[in-house]
């Protein structure tokens, strides 16, 4: 496609008004200066705005720098200039960090000016590089889609023009612009792609671009319509605002292994952000060999845990709990609600969230409510003697998420309560009983 005011304008105007605010991602290289041109023959003046960031990695950062500070002002376009500098090593490259500090000081000065659009200057090279790149790494059907033209606020504008084509639009219109000698350095993967295997496939047919292009848009067509599918079937079916979400095997039955995957970052909600490729691993592993009581933390607040004809997806808790009771009261913790308070006639009782003992058992006694753990007993409720809780939950087939939940009420470090499933027998209601203790419990 020919680069000019006109197929640039349509290009644009297909993802976003002409009348947004767009701040420029701007780093004096042809591909940036091409855009920020174009940019500038298309949106009134107040609407566009460029950042550059110094990233002070090596001697050229300074002369982009001031290349991009004269070039906008010789073009009358409004530029903020941010430096920075690594201070910090780690396992992160450069070009990861640099990518990472770009997009944050892009959101936050779009935010800080008003603006509705952040515009990079990718084009269908970069594009084609990427999905190979992906490809190298053993993508999904996902990894095919490339780099999207709009993503939330940030747009790409260029992305179904070809570098020669912006190279040739630079040309025609005796635009300066700055070369990255970065770019030559083919120990950075792309740069070897782009170098050693793009010049091949271009030389041997130079629509392979174009092709790839429409097949990556195909692809990001396929997927989005996967994703929507996936959502309509979580608004029927799942209630997602739970702490737990159970899915049967039978419920997913047809499912495959991506679409789980689809599934449960929806559930989790991360539908739409794109994950690193070990926690893709992580969870098609755990698909791939389902073994009862797996258990695989997917983020900070949810967890998957395979139970034995289902899959259950729970938002994660306080590991270990322990926590202090004052007498009677009501207690407000952060995952759970606990409250003691003598009543003088036993009402009639649903469930076991709500449980009645004989207060002068457990009076002046320390109470605590803790986590269980291992080598615990208790005497449940009509039984002699004691029993391990790890055998009380084996014969109740408890899952493994279950039994991390399961809470403990101790009196003098005597287990009194399996908190919202049962007493033990050494605090029941008895004909001697003169005063009543009414213990509950809520997650």
């Amino acid at each position: 496609m020919q680069l000019n005011r006109e197929s640039f304008f349509n290009q644009l105007t297909s993802l976003v008004d002409s009348n947004s605010k767009i701040l420029l991602g701007f780093s004096g290289g042809s591909d940036s200066t091409a855009l920020l041109i174009l940019l500038s023959k298309v949106l009134a003046k107040e609407n566009l705005h460029a950042i550059h960031i110094n990233h002070n990695l090596n001697d050229y950062s300074l002369k982009f720098e001031r290349f991009s500070r004269k070039f906008c002002s010789d073009n009358k376009v409004s530029l903020t200039v941010i430096e920075e500098s690594r201070n910090i090593i780690t396992s992160e490259s450069d070009e990861m960090w640099g990518r990472r500090i770009r997009y944050k000081h892009f959101q936050s000065l779009v935010n800080d000016l008003g603006f509705d659009f952040i515009a990079t200057a990718h084009h269908a090279n970069d594009n084609f590089e990427t999905v190979l790149m992906n490809l190298d790494n053993g993508c999904s059907i996902n990894g095919i889609r490339g780099i999207p033209e709009r993503n939330k606020n940030i747009i790409r504008p260029l992305l179904r023009f070809k570098k020669k084509d912006i190279l040739k639009y630079m040309h025609q219109g005796s635009i300066n612009y700055i070369d990255d000698p970065s770019n030559e350095d083919i120990s950075i993967k792309r740069n070897f792609i782009r170098k050693n295997i793009m010049t091949k496939i271009e030389a041997l047919d130079d629509k392979y671009i174009d092709k790839l292009s429409l097949i990556s848009m195909k692809s990001t067509l396929a997927v989005n319509k996967l994703h929507s599918i996936i959502k309509q079937y979580i608004e029927q079916r799942i209630d997602i605002k739970s702490d737990k979400i159970i899915l049967s095997d039978f419920s997913i039955k047809f499912f495959s292994n991506y679409q789980k995957l689809i599934l449960i970052k929806h559930i989790v909600g991360e539908g739409n952000i794109p994950w690193r490729k070990h926690r893709y691993e992580s969870l098609k592993n755990l698909f791939h060999k389902p073994k009862t009581g797996s258990l695989l933390r997917i983020n900070k607040n949810w967890s998957i845990l395979r139970d034995r004809y289902s899959w259950v997806i729970y938002k994660s808790f306080k590991e270990e709990v322990l926590e202090r009771l004052n007498g009677e009261g009501n207690y407000g913790f952060k995952e759970f609600n606990l409250s003691l308070r003598k009543i003088k006639y036993l009402n009639n009782r649903s469930n076991n969230q709500t449980e009645v003992i004989d207060f002068e058992t457990i009076k002046n006694k320390s109470l605590l409510v803790r986590s269980w753990k291992k080598g615990d007993r208790f005497s449940p409720l009509g039984m002699k003697g004691s029993k391990k809780l790890s055998d009380y939950f084996i014969d109740k087939k408890l899952n493994n998420y279950e039994k991390k939940r399961q809470l403990v009420l101790t009196a003098d470090d005597e287990i009194i309560w399996l908190c919202g499933d049962r007493i033990s027998d050494k605090v029941k209601i008895t004909n001697k009983t003169s005063e009543i203790l009414e213990l509950s419990y809520h997650r």
